[in-house]
């Protein structure tokens, strides 16, 4: 097998795919099946469900599953509006462009900051993470460091051939996967509670008495939000579009595709774990509650391995949120929203790897720099800002639709226009709920401001007066429509 796969990277590898006509344009070269495996990357099923669901679970309890459930609703609605702004404008700008195409120039590059701001300081946070997860295994580990050689290292794979990058991605998705397999038949398999309580006698820990209470509906409503962001990341599949084979036509059905692929495997791992909890207030007052249902229901030389999966699915996803931010910097090269140089640098492609290297190189540093960050201002300048474009998104496909700029697309939402309105509401109660936190929430909210009003002052002061860029795509998007 190890033999096989080198044979056919070394193939890919070598082969010269770089459009000759375009020396500047992305290589289609992608199946469906590729991107698929690429998002699915970057969604991290597994670290999702170890660092975020217990977050759920601590506020909701039992009660999780339905907050669960909720959130998936809302992501479907998310869903939909990302596949047809993505069948439409499949470019590798991603939400930069489908905002831009839709809203109008300012609107875009506000959303191309919110992009990058998330990029950056996500990858940051992803590569740090990793170390609480390795010292498990291989004993205490500086973050910083483990944040900057880990990113270095996905950056310079990132560089390599999109083709390559699928399979390596594949590769390590197999085995995060293969670990919410294993918690879930064992979860199942130890089950000692019925599914309907999960859903008639919900339960939590009250942070007060300390003791098992029921879980009051606005506690299940109010963690929606966190679970909200376990699901995230499906409609990154965009940035892949012009090296996506047949992307118009295929764009919206890998976003919902990959949806429903998140939404499986958070709710089967956790509905598993919760009903297998036989003493559920040592459960809730675990430090780290997947790692407990490991050692009570397995072996400690499980949960090492599962930690060290953990990690590694860390890593895969690091070098999925690069290979999109990177074609995210691309794309604003091309358009020349910088200074002329830098545009020419950014909208370069690799000759030998067709890949936009020196882009990469570029997301790559930032994101090293910001490991020097602190954790706290890492999630308080991702969080938020997350929900904001979630926002943009929305109001892009009514837009879209009223000006008739979608038309062009292969996939139309059903229930049109519920699926933007519902899921604006929703994202208000996200905020109103995130607002009322004043110890996390507010603070996130403030920087959120922060950067929206420093990108209006930008725009205002710099690009406003610029005539000579322009949100485009490729050629063939430009002359043929396709």
């Amino acid at each position: 097998m190890s033999i096989m796969l080198e044979l056919y990277l070394g193939r890919l590898m070598s082969e010269n795919t770089v459009p000759q006509n375009n020396p500047k344009a992305l290589s289609r070269v992608l199946k469906p099946f590729s991107v698929l495996l690429i998002t699915l990357s970057l969604i991290t099923p597994a670290c999702s469900f170890f660092i975020l669901t217990p977050g759920v679970i601590a506020i909701s309890g039992t009660g999780a599953l339905l907050s669960f459930i909720l959130a998936s609703i809302v992501a479907v609605l998310l869903a939909v509006v990302w596949a047809e702004l993505s069948s439409a404008f499949p470019i590798s700008g991603g939400d930069y462009t489908l905002v831009g195409k839709t809203l109008g120039r300012f609107w875009g590059f506000i959303m191309l900051i919110l992009v990058l701001v998330i990029s950056v300081f996500s990858n940051a946070l992803t590569a740090v993470s990793m170390a609480s997860y390795l010292s498990v295994v291989f004993g205490d580990m500086n973050p910083v460091v483990i944040g900057l050689v880990f990113t270095i290292t996905a950056t310079v794979i990132s560089i390599v051939r999109i083709q390559v990058n699928a399979v390596v991605t594949g590769i390590f998705l197999a085995v995060e996967l293969l670990l919410l397999v294993l918690i879930t038949i064992v979860g199942f398999m130890k089950a000692s509670h019925p599914v309907s309580s999960l859903f008639l006698h919900t339960v939590h820990l009250d942070p007060e008495t300390k003791t098992l209470a029921s879980v009051p509906i606005g506690m299940v409503v109010g963690a929606m939000s966190v679970a909200l962001f376990t699901l995230n990341g499906y409609g990154a599949a965009v940035y892949f579009g012009e090296e996506l084979v047949g992307a118009r036509t295929t764009m919206g059905k890998i976003i919902l595709l990959a949806v429903l692929l998140s939404v499986l495997t958070q709710i089967f791992p956790l509905v598993a774990v919760l009903l297998s909890s036989n003493d559920l207030h040592a459960f809730f007052s675990a430090d780290h509650m997947i790692e407990y249902f490991l050692e009570t229901h397995v072996s400690h030389t499980t949960t090492l391995v599962a930690s060290f999966a953990v990690a590694t699915a860390l890593f895969n996803a690091l070098i999925a949120t690069i290979l999109a931010g990177a074609r995210l910097v691309y794309s604003s090269g091309r358009d020349g929203i910088w200074a002329a140089p830098i545009n020419r640098a950014l909208s370069e492609v690799h000759p030998k790897f067709a890949s936009p290297a020196i882009a990469t190189l570029l997301l790559g540093s930032l994101s090293a720099f910001a490991c020097f960050c602190s954790l706290n201002f890492l999630i308080l300048a991702t969080s938020t800002v997350l929900v904001a474009t979630y926002f943009f998104i929305c109001f892009a496909v009514i837009a879209g639709r009223y000006h008739g700029k979608t038309n062009i697309g292969h996939y139309r939402m059903p229930l049109y226009p519920l699926p933007p309105i519902l899921a604006i509401i929703a994202l208000i109660y996200v905020l109103v709920s995130t607002w009322q936190d004043k110890f996390f929430g507010r603070p996130s909210l403030i920087v959120t401001g922060i950067i929206l009003l420093s990108a209006m002052a930008y725009y205002v002061l710099f690009l406003y007066w610029r005539k000579d860029w322009e949100i485009k795509g490729p050629d063939e998007y430009v002359d043929n429509g396709h």
